[in-house]
């Protein structure tokens, strides 16, 4: 069933990306007169790409080899990467939110800790996630280290408006786990 999803998922994606020329000053003039059809382009890339993220399951501490492993995402970050596919600000973030907060609550069931997001950016499109979390997160572009908790404990701290029902539970969860590891030691 996951490959049925994910397989539609990725021909909307390439259908969305296609209708965006990146190179195109006539379709940036386009893209600066949009109005109530743009409006709804938007909605549509923030929902195909939030259930992109949304199906994704980490499969390794490795950021990169997860986004890697999963062809979807793969797809819908490179799409992102290369301006092929826009997203609203708000779908933007809660797009590299979900995916980030999916991976520390990977590395806190598998390790128990929060792992170096900074560590695991070998591919451009985990470079992108992390550059991208770090932007909508107002964090210096310089940094030692941003451990894959801090997500967590950066939604939990502020108050961000576009936490929706998903982001919540997701929040939650990392919530109880931690509650549970740290009820053990």
């Amino acid at each position: 069933m996951k490959y049925i999803v994910n397989t539609i998922v990725l021909c909307l994606l390439s259908f969305i990306s296609c209708n965006i020329d990146k190179g195109s000053t006539e379709k940036q003039s386009d893209m600066d007169s949009i109005g109530i059809a743009g409006n709804i382009d938007l909605a549509i890339n923030d929902s195909v790409c939030l259930s992109t993220a949304i199906s994704f399951t980490p499969t390794s501490i490795s950021l990169s080899e997860s986004i890697q492993k999963d062809s979807v995402l793969d797809e819908a970050i490179d799409g992102l990467r290369e301006n092929k596919l826009i997203l609203s600000e708000t779908g933007k973030a809660r797009f590299i939110y979900i995916i980030l907060l999916k991976m520390y609550y990977y590395h806190l069931v598998n390790a128990h800790q929060g792992f170096d997001l900074l560590q695991m950016c070998d591919t451009e499109n985990s470079k992108y996630i992390v550059n991208q979390f770090k932007q909508v997160s107002n964090l210096p572009d310089r940094l030692e280290m941003l451990n894959s908790g801090y997500v967590s404990e950066f939604l939990k701290s502020h108050q961000i408006d576009c936490i929706q029902d998903e982001e919540a539970k997701l929040l939650s969860e990392i919530e109880d786990y931690e509650n549970r590891l740290n009820d053990y030691l």
